[in-house]
């Protein structure tokens, strides 16, 4: 069953958080924010039995469609949410992950999110065409967080092997950040005495 109390405590929330939208997009916001903390999955079927509406469970799951074709910007709803999570950040540390999903045969998602408990909470995330992405793309994500990152926090960026491009590195390494990123073993490394070597040839312990 939907909860009426839990959408009008999200709208409340939402507004103290600086989500600035017009009154019937905080609404489908906060609408489909209680759904989704009450409902198993995010099917539109079983959110639509989780909306704090009365009606048909047809017209229930367009009203989630149109809401979601006219999702709000990232910048007057979701930056402030992100900022407002970084600013009560309980951790000492502020673990960034950085991710590209595929999403259908033809677009993939490149993510910025926070790290917390075992689950990763999105920031700021930009949909692309299929395939890899480039440092130009993903420091333009991080430029867009590192803003909202209080002063003194430490920061450690992860990432896998997409993500270890120099640029990047030096980025992480220009803002006081650490990184962790993937490397592939026959990556060659030149060793101070001149010599080349192969990452696997290398012998690391953990």
């Amino acid at each position: 069953m939907y909860s009426v109390a839990r959408y009008r405590e999200l709208m409340r929330s939402l507004s103290a958080a600086g989500v600035q939208l017009p009154l019937p997009q905080l609404r489908n916001l906060a609408m489909l924010c209680a759904a989704l903390g009450k409902s198993p999955d995010c099917r539109l079927g079983t959110l639509a039995l989780m909306l704090p509406l009365e009606g048909r469970r047809d017209s229930l799951i367009e009203h989630l469609r149109r809401s979601l074709r006219r999702s709000p910007s990232w910048e007057r709803a979701y930056r402030p949410l992100a900022a407002h999570l970084l600013r009560d950040w309980p951790g000492v540390e502020i673990g960034l992950v950085m991710d590209r999903t595929d999403l259908a045969p033809r677009c993939s998602i490149l993510v910025v999110g926070v790290a917390y408990g075992k689950r990763v909470l999105p920031l700021i995330w930009k949909v692309l065409d299929m395939g890899g992405t480039g440092a130009d793309c993903q420091i333009e994500l991080l430029r867009q967080i590192e803003p909202l990152i209080p002063p003194g926090r430490r920061v450690t960026f992860y990432g896998d092997t997409e993500f270890r491009a120099v640029a990047l590195q030096s980025y992480c390494r220009d803002h006081g950040w650490h990184w962790h990123l993937g490397l592939k073993c026959d990556l060659r490394v030149r060793m101070e005495s001149g010599q080349e070597k192969a990452l696997i040839d290398l012998a690391v312990r953990p």
